[in-house]
């Protein structure tokens, strides 16, 4: 064999040997890719679920506070008695609703005047404005 032969043939096996290391290693590294990637995944999905749940938590809390208010209770007890009391309820809701509709905007209508001031109607306007501050603080937090 000539020289130009084996240094060709020793130029192509070294060629040959660092493709065959290279595939190797794209090989191995693409497979601790994949796991990193998953366990990140799996990390990720695992706090979105402890996230939802909280807020699931949270929200069932929020409707028992609700629901054992006893200002809600005794109000929604009080309506329930008045629309007992009313031969035709179905008729009552839509010519409430026919005056709600038709008053021009910006008048004020009895009925609207009487939602908006009642106990019920202040205590909720205290509790969203308690959540939003609530809310805006945790977010101003979160931001620093």
């Amino acid at each position: 064999m000539k020289i130009r032969q084996k240094l060709i043939l020793g130029f192509v096996g070294i060629a040959s040997l660092v493709g065959i290391v290279g595939i190797m290693c794209v090989n191995t590294s693409q497979r601790a890719l994949q796991k990193s990637i998953g366990e990140s995944s799996v990390a990720l999905a695992v706090e979105t679920m402890d996230k939802i749940d909280r807020h699931i938590y949270h929200t069932i809390e929020e409707f028992q506070a609700y629901c054992s208010d006893l200002i809600l209770q005794e109000i929604v007890a009080k309506s329930n008695r008045e629309f007992q009391n009313i031969e035709n309820p179905q008729e009552y809701i839509d010519k409430k609703d026919y005056e709600w509709i038709a008053a021009k905007k910006g008048t004020a209508i009895p009925l609207l005047q009487e939602l908006m001031n009642n106990r019920l109607s202040k205590e909720l306007r205290e509790r969203i404005g308690f959540h939003k501050k609530n809310t805006d603080i945790k977010f101003s937090a979160k931001s620093l």
